[in-house]
């Protein structure tokens, strides 16, 4: 294949033995061929990748989060909401993925966020994007910029507590809100 083929496969780094191993052993739901997604890990609880947005191979954008268990080797997916009405479901009824309760009861005991003030008009699940940058930082996974029909600034975090997305709303005139802006890193 040529350096610009979309893929489908996962492969792991073995650093003892300076090899990459193709992961083919794994239940659940990957995610598709895609390109321009973010992957971050979360190294807590066995450990897990997690994998959000990008492009398909059909050029169709996405907005699915999917979380690859390292320690039982099972994917999960959370796909994202299709209507309005799907996205307050979404937030009333949160996820009963089996895997994402693990993750829930997992962070139970890091309640180091205000989660108590969070304004219930901010959850809202991001949109589609690829070429975007994402990290995780105490507990949480955040999003930067990207692009699908025109590129974006806006930053959301998703809790992986509640197992909801929140739009955060950036202060204008305390801070400078960088201009929109996909390729970059984080």
């Amino acid at each position: 294949k040529d350096c610009w083929s979309i893929v489908s496969d996962s492969v792991m780094f073995k650093k003892e033995k300076k090899l990459f191993n193709q992961i083919i052993d794994y239940s659940g739901e990957p995610p598709c061929a895609r390109h321009g997604h973010s992957m971050v890990c979360d190294e807590t609880g066995g450990g897990q990748l997690i994998i959000f947005g990008g492009c398909d191979d059909q050029g169709q954008f996405c907005s699915d989060l999917h979380f690859y268990s390292i320690e039982n080797k099972c994917w999960s997916v959370l796909k994202a909401p299709n209507s309005e009405t799907e996205n307050q479901n979404y937030i009333l009824n949160n996820n009963n993925n089996e895997n994402n309760k693990k993750v829930k009861k997992k962070n139970k005991k890091n309640k180091n966020n205000n989660n108590n003030n969070k304004n219930k008009n901010n959850l809202v699940w991001p949109k589609a994007r690829q070429f975007h940058s994402a990290v995780i930082y105490q507990d949480m996974m955040y999003i930067f910029g990207g692009n699908s029909n025109g590129y974006y600034n806006d930053l959301h975090s998703f809790n992986f507590e509640t197992m909801l997305w929140e739009k955060i709303d950036i202060v204008e005139g305390l801070s400078t809100k960088p201009t929109p802006r996909l390729g970059h890193s984080a």
